[in-house]
């Protein structure tokens, strides 16, 4: 019997500073998003709901990937919650609350963000 063999091609994984470029993109997309939004204004549109979710989980995975000793020298960012953050999005069944995503965005983002804008990839 014949046996096929082949190798699937693999990228290298992505840097610290390239993940945190992906982190400070997705919170730029999110910030412009919910300018001006309300949590009404997020209710009845359930596809930025679920575009935000998905930026949000994006952001979640990437920083999951942070060293620890990185996380320990960034204590104003609030490593726990983005990790709470990044458990309740694995379960694609249950949505998440306009006004959940507005906290998100709102408070806990900041300190991420600019934690990512000194460490990100200058490309």
């Amino acid at each position: 019997m014949m046996s096929w063999s082949f190798e699937l091609p693999t990228a290298p994984l992505p840097s610290v500073a390239e993940r945190f470029s992906h982190i400070h993109e997705k919170i730029c997309l999110i910030s412009s998003e919910i300018d001006g939004r309300t949590c009404v204004d997020l209710t009845t549109d359930k596809y930025t709901c679920v575009a935000l979710e998905r930026m949000f989980e994006i952001i979640g995975i990437a920083s999951n990937y942070i060293p620890y000793e990185i996380k320990i020298h960034e204590a104003n960012v609030d490593w726990q919650a983005i990790s709470e953050m990044s458990d309740r999005l694995e379960d694609v069944l249950i949505r998440v609350e306009p006004d959940t995503l507005l906290h998100w965005a709102r408070d806990l983002m900041p300190p991420l963000e600019q934690c990512a804008e000194r460490r990100r990839s200058k490309e």
